[in-house]
């Protein structure tokens, strides 16, 4: 994901005015260098623009590496775009809105023009190949002062025009035989990552239940069936850390959709966080200190996980667990997400 401010923005932001470095690309390396002693790639030119949907992307170059493949993904955004997505939410350099609820958060997401959600896949020579890694960076006009000396270099080095903003993604494939090929032929498929939307929120009283809901893409009417509903603590030996007290207890539900939907593309999570672990008290006259961990696994932010069971044949049974507590709970206010891809796939000839 990437963020609309430019990327060296901190806490207390300082413009920087250090010299643009040599341009070079390693393939186990990243815009901010690399670790060890192998040899730069060698860039291929390809100068590759394209529109998706409503978006302009630019392939401007590849880099065979020792080790692999190497692509500079650049996504091409309107600076007005971008201001009326900061406008819209009030966002600015100082403050990238940390006191926003999941809910927008989501929101936020799903609109940030300098977003990136794609996977992708690269087809060489006719072979499939794998993606390892990727980083990236994006370059903000809004705030022309205040884009990281990487982002300037990758706009100085392309010619990318500085008046647009600019999601720049580079990625890295290492080669399916140890030999580096000939490349004769190169194509590209970008597929977007689903999008999370924040649905509606409700209560379970008990088991059997039903919660009718609309799915806010398709109009489609669909049931949320409760099949069962009930307290759980979980095991404190999952937690191993003997000067911490860990939350453990939730609220535990299993549920059926009818009609179902595809795997992944509807969850139910808890609008609450789990409590932040504390130390273990020692002397009853101290204060509790709560610590700066989170409990990772279930219930801090949008998307808990969610356990399905049956066959193709019956609904599926999904089970979902609250945010952890250190007391017992009575009543979660449940939100329901879902995941939508809302453009195709596009493919690409590079070579």
């Amino acid at each position: 994901m990437f963020d609309y401010r430019p990327s060296n923005i901190r806490k207390e932001w300082v413009p920087i005015k250090s010299k643009i470095p040599e341009w070079k690309v390693y393939f186990d390396g990243n815009f901010w260098g690399h670790h060890d002693r192998e040899r730069a790639g060698k860039e291929v030119s390809l100068d590759k623009q394209f529109v998706w949907d409503d978006e302009v992307w630019h392939i401007p170059a590849i880099y065979t590496c020792t080790k692999g493949l190497v692509v500079d993904f650049c996504k091409q955004v309107p600076s007005e775009r971008i201001r009326f997505f900061m406008d819209k939410w009030n966002l600015s350099i100082e403050d990238g809105g940390s006191n926003f609820t999941d809910e927008q958060r989501m929101q936020i997401d799903a609109e940030n023009p300098l977003a990136i959600n794609i996977n992708r896949k690269v087809v060489l020579n006719g072979t499939v190949l794998s993606g390892t890694h990727n980083c990236g960076l994006s370059w903000n006009p809004c705030f022309p002062e205040g884009n990281c000396t990487e982002a300037k270099n990758v706009i100085r080095h392309y010619g990318l025009n500085p008046a647009y903003g600019w999601s720049i993604w580079r990625a890295a494939f290492p080669w399916a035989k140890k030999r580096k090929p000939q490349i004769t032929t190169l194509r590209i498929t970008l597929m977007q990552g689903p999008v999370a939307i924040p649905g509606p929120h409700f209560h379970v009283s008990a088991p059997g239940e039903r919660i009718e809901f609309t799915h806010p893409i398709t109009g489609a009417q669909h049931t949320l069936i409760v099949q069962e509903y009930a307290q759980h603590e979980m095991s404190r030996e999952l937690f191993h850390r003997k000067n911490q007290e860990f939350p453990t207890y939730c609220m535990v539900m299993s549920y059926t959709l009818s009609p179902d939907l595809p795997d992944g593309a509807f969850t139910v999570t808890d609008c609450l966080r789990s409590d932040q672990p504390r130390q273990k008290i020692t002397n009853p006259n101290e204060p509790q200190v709560l610590t700066g961990n989170c409990v990772g696994f279930i219930g801090v932010a949008y998307g808990s996980p969610a356990i399905n069971y049956g066959g193709r044949e019956q609904s599926k049974v999904h089970v979902i667990c609250s945010a952890l507590h250190f007391k017992p709970v009575d009543d979660v206010e449940w939100r329901m997400v879902f995941q939508e891809k809302n453009r195709k796939d596009v493919m690409v000839e590079l070579i």
